[in-house]
């Protein structure tokens, strides 16, 4: 898709010049099971810094896996919503998917399609 992805950066300071982001301060992070919290895995900063120029910077955090309501036969859904997180170029292609099923819907067609 285009981009690079960066694993375990904690984002500390973007920079923008005329409302435009230049740029983010990052921090790599290490994950350490806590014992004093039944061993679920803790964020914990390695003082290792890098600013990484960028125009364009997106975010990807996670969340519980969704519990997904019955929906209206009109309302699509993509991305973390319906599968709980992922990786973002995941997100973008149940995007693309969507986007054909409302298609679909608009114009009639009865099939779905996916990707």
């Amino acid at each position: 898709e285009g981009c690079t992805r960066r694993w375990n950066l904690a984002s500390n300071k973007f920079t923008g010049t005329d409302g435009r982001v230049t740029g983010v301060e990052t921090e790599e992070v290490k994950w350490i099971a806590d014992a004093n919290n039944n061993g679920r895995l803790t964020m914990k900063p390695t003082g290792k810094k890098e600013f990484i120029e960028a125009d364009l910077v997106l975010l990807s955090m996670g969340f519980l896996k969704p519990e997904i309501p019955e929906l209206a036969k009109n309302v699509f859904t993509a991305g973390d919503f319906v599968t709980g997180p992922s990786l973002v170029v995941r997100a973008m292609a149940g995007g693309k998917s969507v986007a054909k099923e409302i298609d679909n819907y608009l114009s009639g067609t009865k099939c779905k399609s996916f990707t």
